[in-house]
């Protein structure tokens, strides 16, 4: 009898230690998850801030490329619209619509400005052009920033033993943002 008790004591101990470490890896691997979710929206943080900065430079090229294109009323007003809309948007997805939105407009106003050169010419268009493209580039630095974050993070929740912490914890996987598909999507 003792020999049998000392057996289920064994057996309770080893099973309690399992128990243990599987919950003090389970903790570890939630509080891994967390940090990497926080990560991802602190990158997405920082491309909101260079994303409205470059909206920001809109008002100034609307009225640049407005003295020299009365025709293009619609591109301007879509991108007047459009730091209010970013302002709106809510979550990463309706963020990147806005993103998409904008990236097209753009493209049509500076398509328009191609046909007159004294605009090009302009030394105000001039300095815009040049703090857009810094923007742009600041927003590029951002996406890969923001997209390595959501690689790690989305990776983590879809293997082992991540994929159950997911379903517990309800983790959901982050958007990532790819401008060369925004530009594309928002065309069609």
């Amino acid at each position: 009898m003792k020999k049998a008790l000392i057996i289920l004591a064994i057996i309770l101990g080893v099973l309690l230690l399992f128990a243990g470490l599987i919950l003090a890896y389970g903790t570890s691997y939630y509080e891994q998850t967390v940090k990497l979710q926080q990560a991802t929206i602190k990158s997405w943080a920082q491309m909101d801030i260079q994303l409205k900065g470059r909206l920001d430079l809109l008002p100034d090229l609307i009225e640049v490329v407005k003295g020299y294109n009365k025709g293009e009323n619609d591109v301007f007003d879509k991108l007047a619209s459009m730091p209010a809309k970013f302002e709106k948007a809510e979550g990463v997805q309706e963020k990147i619509s806005v993103v998409q939105e904008f990236e097209w407009a753009l493209n049509q106003l500076l398509a328009a400005a191609d046909k007159y050169p004294p605009l090009k010419a302009d030394p105000a268009f001039v300095k815009l052009m040049e703090e857009l493209t810094g923007a742009a580039n600041r927003v590029a630095v951002e996406q890969m920033g923001y997209n390595h974050a959501v690689e790690e993070y989305n990776e983590t929740i879809k293997v082992f033993p991540g994929r159950f912490i997911a379903v517990i914890f309800s983790f959901t996987p982050a958007t990532y943002y790819y401008a060369k598909e925004a530009e594309k999507a928002a065309r069609h």
